[in-house]
Protein backbone atom coordinates (compact mmCIF):
# COMPACT_ATOMS: atom_id res chain seq x y z
CA UNK A 1 0.00 0.00 0.00
CA UNK A 2 1.62 3.55 -1.03
CA UNK A 3 1.28 7.00 0.67
CA UNK A 4 -2.42 7.37 -0.87
CA UNK A 5 -3.57 4.14 0.25
CA UNK A 6 -2.45 4.68 3.55
CA UNK A 7 -4.17 8.11 3.64
CA UNK A 8 -7.36 6.25 2.15
CA UNK A 9 -6.98 3.70 5.16
CA UNK A 10 -6.93 6.17 7.73
CA UNK A 11 -9.67 8.48 6.37
CA UNK A 12 -12.11 5.18 6.03
CA UNK A 13 -11.19 4.71 9.99
CA UNK A 14 -12.01 8.07 10.93
CA UNK A 15 -15.21 8.34 8.88
CA UNK A 16 -16.21 5.21 10.86
CA UNK A 17 -15.35 6.60 14.46
CA UNK A 18 -18.66 5.82 16.73
CA UNK A 19 -19.03 2.01 14.95
CA UNK A 20 -16.74 -0.23 15.68
CA UNK A 21 -14.42 -0.89 12.73
CA UNK A 22 -10.75 -2.38 12.73
CA UNK A 23 -8.44 -0.75 10.71
CA UNK A 24 -4.95 -2.52 9.55
CA UNK A 25 -1.71 -0.61 10.76
CA UNK A 26 0.96 -0.42 7.51
CA UNK A 27 4.29 -0.91 7.12
CA UNK A 28 5.54 2.51 6.64
CA UNK A 29 8.59 3.67 8.17
CA UNK A 30 8.95 0.57 10.43
CA UNK A 31 12.25 -0.87 8.65
CA UNK A 32 15.44 -1.11 10.78
CA UNK A 33 18.48 -0.29 9.78
CA UNK A 34 21.05 -3.36 10.43
CA UNK A 35 18.03 -5.76 11.09
CA UNK A 36 14.68 -7.25 10.39
CA UNK A 37 11.53 -7.26 12.51
CA UNK A 38 8.84 -10.16 12.93
CA UNK A 39 5.14 -9.12 13.44
CA UNK A 40 2.80 -11.54 15.78
CA UNK A 41 -0.87 -11.20 14.21
CA UNK A 42 0.36 -9.67 10.60
CA UNK A 43 -0.56 -6.19 10.49
CA UNK A 44 -3.81 -7.07 12.62
CA UNK A 45 -5.25 -5.36 15.34
CA UNK A 46 -2.81 -5.59 18.72
CA UNK A 47 -0.07 -6.99 16.56
CA UNK A 48 3.33 -7.20 18.40
CA UNK A 49 6.09 -6.02 16.12
CA UNK A 50 9.44 -6.88 17.50
CA UNK A 51 12.79 -5.18 16.44
CA UNK A 52 16.08 -7.87 15.65
CA UNK A 53 19.69 -7.28 15.67
CA UNK A 54 22.46 -9.13 15.36
CA UNK A 55 24.38 -9.81 18.37
CA UNK A 56 26.19 -7.51 20.22
CA UNK A 57 23.19 -4.93 18.67
CA UNK A 58 20.29 -3.49 20.19
CA UNK A 59 16.55 -1.93 18.36
CA UNK A 60 16.82 2.18 19.00
CA UNK A 61 14.47 3.68 19.77
CA UNK A 62 12.33 0.84 20.14
CA UNK A 63 12.24 -2.87 20.87
CA UNK A 64 8.84 -3.69 19.84
CA UNK A 65 5.55 -1.80 18.78
CA UNK A 66 1.91 -2.37 19.04
CA UNK A 67 -1.10 -2.18 16.35
CA UNK A 68 -3.91 -0.14 17.25
CA UNK A 69 -7.43 -0.39 16.38
CA UNK A 70 -7.23 2.72 14.67
CA UNK A 71 -4.41 1.43 12.70
CA UNK A 72 -1.60 3.36 14.52
CA UNK A 73 1.60 1.91 15.79
CA UNK A 74 2.31 2.53 19.31
CA UNK A 75 5.20 3.70 19.96
CA UNK A 76 4.64 5.53 16.75
CA UNK A 77 7.91 5.25 14.53
CA UNK A 78 9.40 8.64 13.11
CA UNK A 79 9.97 9.67 9.91
CA UNK A 80 13.51 11.89 10.88
CA UNK A 81 14.67 8.81 13.44
CA UNK A 82 14.52 6.19 11.78
CA UNK A 83 14.50 2.93 14.00
CA UNK A 84 18.38 1.19 13.82
CA UNK A 85 20.56 -1.24 15.36
CA UNK A 86 23.30 0.16 17.56
CA UNK A 87 26.10 -1.35 19.02
CA UNK A 88 26.05 -2.39 22.74
CA UNK A 89 28.74 -0.36 24.55
CA UNK A 90 29.92 -2.08 27.81
CA UNK A 91 31.42 -0.22 30.60
CA UNK A 92 32.94 -1.36 33.49
CA UNK A 93 34.14 0.42 36.96
CA UNK A 94 37.31 -1.11 38.14
CA UNK A 95 38.17 -1.25 41.64
CA UNK A 96 40.55 -2.91 43.50
CA UNK A 97 39.81 -5.24 46.59
CA UNK A 98 42.71 -5.46 49.63
CA UNK A 99 42.74 -8.46 51.84
CA UNK A 100 44.04 -8.24 55.06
Amino acid sequence: MGTSGSWFAALLCFLSLGVEVLCVCTENDLQIQGGNYTLSRDLDKDSLLIYHCQEGYYPYPALTRICQPNGSWRPAPKRFSPQRCRREHHSFQWFTIYLN
